[in-house]
């Protein structure tokens, strides 16, 4: 999961994410169907060209079958290798796509 908010709140966005996760009252990985998960993945590649556009130096996006194959385990997001301290500012330029 990821949120927009102030650098200087980072510790305590991590701390609360962590209190939530462990409590079991949140779940990182929600159980989405193959047609949700193939509708993020569009929204995502569309997030991930929008990051290329802007000059932010992402990772490949994956096929669409390893994104399936691997979504429980290890989901895909276009941001996730950029530095922390970027992402507010790519995530204002390229929004993160809607939850489903």
């Amino acid at each position: 999961m990821h949120a927009n908010y102030p650098a200087e709140q980072q510790t305590a966005y991590q701390a609360d994410l962590d209190s939530c996760i462990s409590s079991g009252s949140y779940s990182q990985t929600p159980t989405l169907t193959e047609e949700q998960l193939t509708g993020l993945y569009s929204a995502y590649v569309k997030q991930h060209d929008c990051l290329v556009d802007a000059g932010y130096p992402v990772s490949e996006a994956p096929t669409l079958q390893t994104f399936l194959d691997t979504a429980a385990t290890q989901q895909w997001v276009p941001w996730q290798n950029l530095p922390e301290d970027s992402i507010p500012g790519a995530l204002d330029k390229c929004p993160q796509p809607p939850l489903l």
